[in-house]
């Protein structure tokens, strides 16, 4: 049996992962290409949060169309905080 990938995160929850440039080359130049070289362009990517109490990988996607073309959802997982309006853009 195989599985289902409906998505897969740009980062690694347990170690910092580097700057929003090393994880913005990263999900355009490797992640999505890999994906989608290898039949599996359904799976959507969810971007990371690059510890940012501000949200700054949001504003990162919205200005960076490449970017934005390969990040589905951003995640976060700092549950007693709020998104800024940007973070909460539809596509």
């Amino acid at each position: 049996m195989g599985l289902d990938i409906d998505y897969v995160g740009g980062s690694q929850n347990e170690s910092f992962n580097g700057n929003s440039q090393q994880a913005r080359d990263y999900i355009v130049n490797i992640l999505r290409p890999t994906l989608d070289n290898n039949g599996l362009s359904h799976v959507k990517i969810v971007a990371p949060d690059i510890l940012s109490s501000d949200w700054a990988f949001a504003n990162r996607i919205v200005s960076d169309p490449a970017l934005k073309d390969a990040v589905d959802v951003i995640g976060y997982h700092y549950v007693n905080s709020s998104s800024t309006a940007t973070a909460q853009t539809d596509r």
